[in-house]
């Protein structure tokens, strides 16, 4: 009797774990999941993304950067991170990318928050020459030393922009009047 009333209970169990599941919602693929977008910009869905912890960039000079284990804290506007990457393989001929940057800030002060990148797609044998650089949003810093915020730019071809080369630089630096510091944390590159 006690071994069948432990059956019975067993299987309530099992059917009441099995209605739960069910009930649980699923995580979003990455490929449905809502892409950031700006009003005015690229809202495009991209389907490849690169990402690059911020501790993977060049930066400097030494004094305007401080590792930290979320990244790197970018501690006043001056300086740039810089990235040298191989075009990927299955990049489309005359194709787009969307580059966004995850940062949080780490100071109370008030400003205005933006950054802008100058590429410039390379092989072996060029010359080291920018012609033109391109620009994130504007936003407020939000006086929180909490806030994580992410800010993004398109780099179509033109202006000096060759997407087809073989390699990519592309040099990071802040704009806008906010000198206090923040952490870059991440930076995805959307193709």
């Amino acid at each position: 009797m006690k071994i069948c009333a432990t059956l019975v209970g067993l299987t309530f169990s099992l059917l009441a774990f099995a209605s739960a599941a069910q009930d649980t919602p699923k995580p979003m693929s990455a490929a449905t999941s809502p892409k950031p977008c700006v009003v005015g910009k690229d809202c495009a869905n991209y389907g490849h993304v690169l990402s690059f912890p911020a501790g993977a960039l060049s930066y400097g000079p030494a004094a305007a950067f401080l590792p930290q284990p979320r990244g790197v804290s970018w501690l006043a506007r001056g300086g740039a991170m810089t990235m040298t990457i191989h075009r990927p393989k299955d990049f489309p001929s005359g194709g787009k990318i969307r580059i966004t940057l995850f940062h949080q800030v780490t100071n109370d002060a008030a400003g205005t928050i933006k950054f802008s990148v100058t590429p410039l797609g390379f092989a072996s044998g060029n010359s080291f020459e920018t012609y033109g650089s391109q620009s994130t949003n504007t936003i407020a810093a939000p006086e929180n030393p909490t806030m994580l915020r992410q800010q993004s730019l398109v780099l179509a071809p033109g202006n000096g922009w060759n997407p087809d080369n073989d390699w990519w630089y592309l040099e990071l630096s802040r704009q806008g009047s906010y000198e206090g510091s923040l952490r870059v944390m991440s930076v995805a590159i959307e193709y």
